[in-house]
This record gives C-alpha cells, sequence and structure tokens, in this order.
C-alpha cells in the first residue's frame, strides 16, 4: 500500500509486554495462547500446525509462570481452520478453544475446541446479539 510502518516504538506501545501479563494473570484474569507467529493454521501443513500450536503455549506459560488453558485460533474463521488444528489443540493440552466464527455458546457447549464468540461495539449490541441471535444473524459454523 505504500504506506511506511509505525516505528518500533509505536508498534511495541501496542502490545502489552511480559509484566503486564503476568500481572493480569495475578490478578485473576485467564491469559490464553494464539500460536507463535499468527500464521493462519488450515494454510500450513499438520507438522507447522503443531509447531505453532504447541510452541505458542510453550513459550507463554514460561514467561507467565503459569499454565495455558485456552487457545484462539488466529482470524479463527471456518476456512481458517482445520479438522488438524482443532485435533492439534486438544492434543497439545488446551482445555478449551474459541473460533472467530459468529455465534453464542449454549450450555452444554457442543464443542469445547471450537467455542464461537462475538464481537460488539458496545454493550448495547452485545445484548441484542446474545438475546436474538437468530435475528441477529448469528448462527453455528464449524471446521471440518
Amino acid at each position: 500500500c505504500d504506506v511506511p510502518l509505525p516505528g518500533k516504538d509505536l508498534q511495541s506501545a501496542e502490545l502489552m509486554t511480559w509484566e503486564q501479563l503476568r500481572a493480569l494473570k495475578a490478578g485473576g484474569h485467564g491469559i490464553g495462547s494464539h500460536t507463535f507467529s499468527h500464521r493462519v493454521l488450515a494454510t500450513l501443513s499438520p507438522e507447522q500446525q503443531e509447531r505453532e500450536i504447541k510452541a505458542s503455549r510453550a513459550e507463554l506459560a514460561a514467561r507467565i509462570g503459569a499454565e495455558v488453558l485456552s487457545f484462539a485460533y488466529p482470524v479463527g474463521g471456518p476456512q481458517h481452520i482445520n479438522g488438524h488444528s482443532v485435533r492439534l489443540v486438544r492434543e497439545a493440552g488446551y482445555k478449551q478453544a474459541f473460533t472467530f466464527n459468529t455465534g453464542v455458546a449454549r450450555l452444554p457447549i457442543a464443542d469445547r475446541f471450537q467455542i464461537p464468540r462475538e464481537s460488539a461495539h458496545t454493550l448495547d449490541v452485545l445484548s441484542a446479539k446474545t438475546l436474538m441471535p437468530g435475528l441477529m444473524g448469528l448462527r453455528e459454523k464449524r471446521a471440518v
């Protein structure tokens, strides 16, 4: 796009430090993994996916000094993950994984390794999506 990248100071200011992550964890927040390099998993071989998924968990756990139980698929739409992705996340020892598939997770959760999530710009919009999922266009999508 011929747009210069922001300087390293600005790029770093947008990311949390390891100290900030440890403080969040100490404050009771869950910290989850998101792969090592944020590559789209469905474009990688199973071996490459395994490295991304496992290396991310190991590095994060070592840095925050705690077990990492959650995973969020990069980009996370149904076309961005596949059956290998889901299987490898499960085998890596995560307890749950979030997609970016639009939807509302109902209890009991059908597949804790493909939990949909939803974003909203305001609490009112999120409430509407939760209370009226069909009207708001939310439906379940899964990786094959």
